[in-house]
């Protein structure tokens, strides 16, 4: 680990360290050991070599990643029903998981399912040099199941899924099939914008309804009912079963978007316009 509490429950990071003063496993408690060498980052260990987290793994990709985020949100203690693990980054609502290792279909799902229940995560996997691509008939594919050993999941709410498929190139594949197509690339830092981009689908919708673009979220049974909506542009969202009644659109842009069984009942539109995508 990359962070430890000193024996004032501050966070410190092994960089900062001094050598002769006592840390602690932010998540287990338990005293660990600053190691500061030549060959190897400097991290803290567990005296006993054994990580207490199963779920989190340290390397270089990892350590390169989470420095584009503020330490604060760096290795966050999660803790529901007294399971506990460290997200690689957390903000807020959102947590980001930087899988560089083989990872089965199950453990992706339990994963998952920790993260996402109180808000959304975005998985970046390192695929680099993996056989993960496919090509037919001029098109190509990025096989995230290849990678997560599995090609049969539910589909993917408040989760959003990345491959670093070269040093500066990112893949998000497209949503709604498990052989995603035509997906869209961006450099590091266009997937830092992107992951704005997802912060903000949460933030907003936990708010505030004004002023806002919104960009491939899914929003299935998501409940409007009785709020007013202006000034928002929804691009390639799935309202399925959303609930718009009694609700107020207005100067509102909805393209490339689903309403399968929305339920627009007694809601008033207000110079709205729709691109319908059913």
């Amino acid at each position: 680990m990359y962070q430890a509490e000193n024996e004032n429950k501050i966070r410190i990071e092994a960089e900062e360290a001094t050598k002769g003063l006592k840390y602690f496993c932010p998540c287990c408690g338990k005293e660990v050991i600053l190691k500061q060498g030549d060959v190897v980052t400097w991290h803290f260990a567990h005296k006993s070599n054994k990580e207490c987290d199963n779920w989190y793994s340290m390397s270089k990709w990892h350590e390169e990643w989470q420095k584009k985020f503020d330490k604060k949100y760096r290795e966050v203690v999660i803790e529901r029903d007294g399971e506990k693990h460290r997200a690689d980054v957390k903000i807020d609502h959102l947590v980001f998981e930087f899988q560089h290792s083989n990872i089965s279909a199950k453990e992706f799902k339990k994963r998952t399912d920790f993260y996402s229940k109180d808000g959304y995560i975005i998985w970046l996997f390192d695929v680099r040099g993996a056989d993960i691509r496919k090509e037919y008939k001029g098109y190509r594919w990025y096989h995230y199941y290849k990678f997560i050993d599995d090609n049969t999941f539910e589909e993917l709410e408040n989760i959003f899924i990345f491959l670093q498929i070269e040093d500066n190139k990112i893949y998000e594949p497209r949503r709604g099939t498990t052989k995603f197509s035509k997906g869209k690339i961006y450099t590091k830092n266009g997937f830092i914008q992107r992951a704005r981009e997802i912060y903000n689908i949460k933030n907003v919708l936990d708010k505030d309804y004004r002023d806002i673009k919104l960009k491939d979220c899914i929003l299935k049974h998501h409940n409007f009912k009785g709020v007013e909506i202006s000034n928002v542009i929804f691009e390639t969202t799935d309202f399925y079963k959303a609930d718009f009644s009694n609700c107020i659109l207005k100067n509102c842009v909805f393209t490339t978007s689903k309403f399968e069984y929305a339920d627009f009942k007694r809601c008033k539109i207000i110079n709205c316009s729709f691109y319908w995508n059913d």
